[in-house]
C-alpha cells in the first residue's frame, strides 16, 4: 500500500471515527425541548375562550373575538419565530392539538427555529405531525398544499438537509383536489399527518439550531412584477426527538479509534477491548471474527490481508509488513514477529 493511498484513507476516515465514538456515547442528552409547545404556549399567557367538554383550553369560535395565538418573539421560550395557536380557535381554522392545547403555525417564508447544544454524539431522527388549514376568504373556504424544509445548522454554518414537505387540509376543502368539507367535522379537525426526517447526526458539545421553515409560493402581478408570497400554513405539533446509536455489535471498551480508515472492513464481532488502532489502516481486513486481546497493532499495515481466523493472542505485531500473506490457519501463539519482512510469503499451513 503507498503512502498516498493511506494518506487518502485518513482524509477519508473522519466519519468512521465518529461511528465508532457513538458506542461509548450516553443517552441522557441536551436536546430540543417543549417539542409540543404547551411550555411557551403557558408561558405566553395565549387568551383562552373557552372550555372544552374535557377541561381543554381552546380558543374563540368565531370571527370578532381576538385571535388566541401569540407569534413567538425570542425570549418568549425555547422557540423563536412561527405562531402558537390554541386548539379550535378560529383564526387557524379550528384544528384541535393532538398532544395538548397548543400547535405552532408557520406560513409564508416565515422560519421556526430552536437553538440546543448536542448532549451526546449520536445518529438521531425527528418525527412530527402537520396539518394544514382551511379559512374564509370572502365567499369560499380555501387551504392550499404548503410546502415547508426542515434543516439542522451547527454553530459553523453547516446544514444537514432533512427534507421538504407539503401540508394539506385534513379532509379537503373547496379548492382542494378533489374538493371536500370534512375539514369541519371532529374527524378532519383532529387529523394530523406524521412525518419522519432521515437520520442526522449531533456532536456532543456542539451547538445547533433545529429549523422548520415555510416556502410558500411567490405570486406575480399581471405585469410580471412580484405581488408578494401567497399565504399558506402549516400546523407542526408533537414532534419526537429519537437519538440511536449507530455502531453494530461493536464493543469500543477503550478504543482508540484514531485515523482508522475502516474501508470495507466488518468490524462485526469485534472486540476491540484495548486495542489502541493509532494509524493503523485496515483496508480490506475482514476483522470477523478477530480478538485482538492485548495485540498493539502499532504501525502495522494489514493490507488485504484476511484475518478470519487468526488467533493474535500475545502476538507483538510490532513493524511486520504483511504484504499480501496469507495468514489462513496461522497459529501465531506467542510469536514475536519483532522485524520480520513477511513479503509475500504463503503462511499457508505454517504451525508457528
Amino acid at each position: 500500500m503507498t503512502g498516498d493511498s493511506r494518506r487518502g484513507r485518513g482524509r477519508a476516515s473522519c466519519r468512521l471515527v465518529v461511528l465508532w465514538g457513538l458506542a461509548t456515547a450516553s443517552l441522557v442528552s441536551a436536546q430540543p425541548v417543549d417539542l409540543s409547545f404547551e411550555q411557551q404556549g403557558t408561558a405566553l399567557g395565549i387568551p383562552v375562550g373557552r372550555v372544552g367538554p374535557g377541561g381543554e383550553q381552546w380558543g374563540f369560535g368565531w370571527s370578532g373575538s381576538p385571535c388566541a395565538s401569540s407569534g413567538m418573539a425570542p425570549d418568549s421560550g425555547a422557540w423563536v419565530g412561527g405562531t402558537l395557536s390554541r386548539s379550535e380557535d378560529y383564526c387557524w381554522g379550528w384544528k384541535v392539538s393532538p398532544s395538548g392545547n397548543f400547535f405552532a403555525v408557520i406560513k409564508d417564508r416565515q422560519p421556526m427555529t430552536q437553538a440546543f447544544t448536542a448532549g451526546l454524539t449520536t445518529h438521531a431522527t425527528l418525527t412530527w405531525l402537520e396539518s394544514n388549514r382551511a379559512s374564509w376568504r370572502n365567499v369560499d373556504w380555501y387551504g392550499r398544499p404548503n410546502t415547508y424544509a426542515i434543516a439542522i445548522i451547527d454553530e459553523f454554518g453547516a446544514v444537514q438537509d432533512l427534507g421538504t414537505y407539503q401540508s394539506e387540509v385534513a379532509g379537503g376543502n373547496s379548492w382542494s383536489t378533489p374538493p371536500g368539507d370534512a375539514w369541519w367535522t371532529e374527524s378532519g379537525k383532529r387529523t394530523w399527518q406524521t412525518r419522519t426526517s432521515p437520520p442526522f447526526t449531533l456532536i456532543a458539545g456542539l451547538a445547533y439550531t433545529l429549523r422548520f421553515e415555510s416556502l410558500s409560493p411567490f405570486w406575480y402581478l399581471p405585469d410580471g412584477g412580484l405581488g408578494g408570497v401567497d399565504d399558506r400554513t402549516t400546523f407542526i405539533d408533537g414532534i419526537v426527538f429519537t437519538p440511536g446509536v449507530d455502531a453494530g455489535t461493536v464493543d469500543a471498551g477503550g478504543f482508540d479509534g484514531g485515523t482508522i480508515d475502516a474501508g470495507a472492513v466488518d468490524a462485526g464481532d469485534v472486540d476491540a477491548g484495548s486495542v489502541d488502532a493509532g494509524s493503523v489502516d485496515a483496508g480490506d481486513v475482514d476483522a470477523g471474527d478477530v480478538d485482538a486481546g492485548s495485540v498493539d497493532a502499532g504501525s502495522v499495515d494489514a493490507g488485504d490481508v484476511d484475518a478470519g481466523s487468526v488467533d493474535a493472542g500475545d502476538v507483538d505485531a510490532g513493524s511486520v509488513d504483511a504484504g499480501s500473506v496469507d495468514a489462513g490457519s496461522v497459529d501465531a501463539g506467542s510469536v514475536d514477529a519483532g522485524s520480520v519482512d513477511a513479503g509475500s510469503v504463503d503462511a499457508g499451513s505454517v504451525d508457528a
